[in-house]
């Protein structure tokens, strides 16, 4: 069967589309979120349908209508003023259908997000209790460490203040007349 002009257009749109990154819906199975772009075949307007239906975040963002070759757009004005018209209302809106889970399978959506909404409100409790232990850890190591208790004291080891004057005792090795700029001579 040789396929009429019209289903050559569509399927040379619908090929253009999918390489864009277009998901392509019929009616039927309509569902504006699908991916970031749905274009939906057939949509039915309140003013009639159009070829193509673009949603882009769940909006819809434009229409696509194909002609034949060599038609201009003043040609066509009259159907694009149809998409355009002023004064969409509420009720207008309401009268697109939009495709909704059945209501049980709601409900277990709802109850999984209030599971998943649990353990993560548990993990982040977890994580503040584990972050306070561990502030505490370090703040009990860094007083026994400064307390001298950190590690096990052998009798034989200099104390700190012997040491200090040690130190203090030694002729310095470095040139009293010599300014030296700390920041510029680190090692």
């Amino acid at each position: 069967m040789t396929a009429t002009p019209e289903q050559r257009a569509r399927e040379t749109i619908d090929a253009l589309l999918v390489k864009a990154g277009w998901l392509l819906q019929d009616m039927a199975e309509f569902n504006r979120n699908a991916a970031e772009g749905v274009a939906v075949r057939e949509f039915q307007l309140l003013t009639g349908p159009c070829d193509y239906l673009l949603f882009v975040g769940g909006k819809a963002a434009g229409v696509i209508e194909a002609k034949k070759a060599g038609l201009t757009l003043s040609g066509v004005s009259d159907q694009s003023d149809r998409y355009a018209k002023p004064g969409l209302s509420l009720e207008d809106l309401r009268a697109i259908p939009i495709a909704l889970a059945p209501l049980r399978e709601q409900k277990a959506i709802c109850e999984l997000v209030g599971v998943e909404l649990n353990r993560l409100s548990n993990a982040v409790r977890e994580a503040d209790a584990t972050g306070r232990a561990a502030n505490l850890l370090r703040q009990s190591v860094l007083h026994t460490g400064f307390s001298g208790k950190l590690v096990s004291h052998d009798s034989a080891d200099e104390t700190a203040s012997d040491l200090l004057a040690r130190i203090a005792a030694t002729p310095s090795q470095v040139d009293v007349g010599t300014k030296r700029n700390p920041k510029k001579h680190a090692p």
